[in-house]
């Protein structure tokens, strides 16, 4: 009797080690850094505000208001 209980248990724990393990590479695999989906759109990502990507930078610097010379006075 003890077998069949050592066998369930067993079995339960390999289910649960490849449940996590499964669970664990599909997150891995969603979290990681994936190439902009945007294909250059820049502007209408929503996104833009918190990408790192040197395409990204350019938008959010050309988005922002450009000083002139009557400003600086």
């Amino acid at each position: 009797m003890s077998s069949d209980r050592r066998t369930f248990f067993r079995s339960l724990a390999r289910g649960a080690a490849a449940l996590l393990l499964g669970g664990g590479t599909a997150w891995l695999a969603t979290k990681g850094d994936a190439p902009c989906w945007t294909g250059g759109a820049c502007r209408g990502c929503p996104k833009l505000d918190d990408c790192e990507l040197p395409e990204g930078k350019l938008a959010r610097a050309q988005r922002l208001p450009r000083r002139t010379r009557e400003d600086a006075s």
